[in-house]
């Protein structure tokens, strides 16, 4: 269940600023002022997106640091487990999920851009939250090990990686490297397709 919760503190932690930074700015009409000022739309999106990702991972990084500290008062051995959350496999997790965070944030912002009000981008995000959830589920039904290709899909690669080192398996470069840069790649297209939202007269009015 921790990568799970991991998975979920990435989306939580930016939601709220996503959704102010774009629909709650629609709503108390302080978006139109704003796009007026002469700094491209991209800029402001760069802007917005770097504020949500710093939320998202300061939140991801106290719910890695808690569980560290939680694990080592359950008496997990008596029941056959083992858990790794030593300093060194802190570091390691949170350069696995840093480039989640960044594409949990683009995705955040692109989503709650199409809302009309702060409420409904509310319920949209929300809706975002299942498919991490989904995707544990299907991992309790049917164990896999990481792979290339589970690299490529987002929050299920990470969720991978990081079930390996807590059962203090060692990590693969490779595997890491493939779901960081795709995550990148990925976080790019939502931020390009975000500003091009912005350039909407409908977008901006609602």
């Amino acid at each position: 269940m921790i990568p799970l919760f991991l998975i979920i503190a990435a989306l939580i932690g930016g939601m709220n600023v996503a959704t102010d930074a774009t629909a709650g700015e629609r709503e108390r009409g302080s978006l139109e002022p704003l796009l007026l000022n002469p700094v491209p739309r991209s800029t402001l999106v760069l802007g917005k997106w770097i504020a949500t990702t710093a939320f998202s991972v300061t939140v991801v990084s106290i719910t890695a640091v808690a569980f560290s500290i939680a694990v080592r008062y359950v008496r997990l051995e008596e029941v056959g487990l083992q858990v790794h959350l030593g300093p060194g496999r802190l570091l390691v997790m949170a350069a696995a999920l840093l480039p989640l965070c960044a594409f949990a944030s683009s995705l955040l912002l692109l989503v709650a851009t199409f809302a009309r009000s702060y409420k409904e981008a509310q319920l949209y995000l929300s809706a975002l939250l299942m498919a991490p959830a989904a995707s544990s589920i299907v991992l309790l039904l049917i164990p896999v090990r990481p792979g290339p290709l589970l690299m490529l899909v987002p929050a299920l690669g990470q969720q991978l990686l990081v079930s390996d080192l807590l059962r203090g398996e060692p990590a693969s470069l490779e595997l890491y490297c493939l779901a960081a840069i795709w995550a990148m790649v990925l976080t790019a297209v939502a931020i390009a397709a975000t500003a091009a939202l912005f350039r909407r007269e409908r977008i901006i009015f609602g």
